[in-house]
């Protein structure tokens, strides 16, 4: 089940999630705790961690496995809606005429 894919992934992959982790988060302790004046700090921690998250999404993220062309029928719902839109949006602006 989901529970099992999970883990085996996890065990794929934690020691590359754990290397990207420190290299992130052992220089940025270091830069936050020995260099940051205490009024920068929490900047520097949401910037520290923007440049993390990002690593484990280039890490993690498969664009061309999970990328599908939306179905037809998602593709037609979607027009009839925008079509929908279009039509109350004219009906309100000629109400207020």
């Amino acid at each position: 089940g989901i529970v099992t894919t999970a883990l085996s992934k996890y065990q794929k992959n934690c020691f590359q999630d754990w290397a990207a982790g420190w290299c992130v988060w052992i220089p940025g302790h270091y830069v936050t705790y020995f260099w940051m004046p205490i009024h920068l700090r929490v900047p520097w921690a949401a910037c520290a961690s923007f440049v993390y998250i990002c690593l484990l999404s280039y890490l993690r993220g498969d664009i061309g496995k999970e990328a599908a062309q939306p179905s037809e029928d998602v593709a037609e719902t979607l027009q009839h809606r925008g079509n929908a839109c279009v039509d109350m949006a004219t009906d309100a602006s000629r109400s207020w005429l």
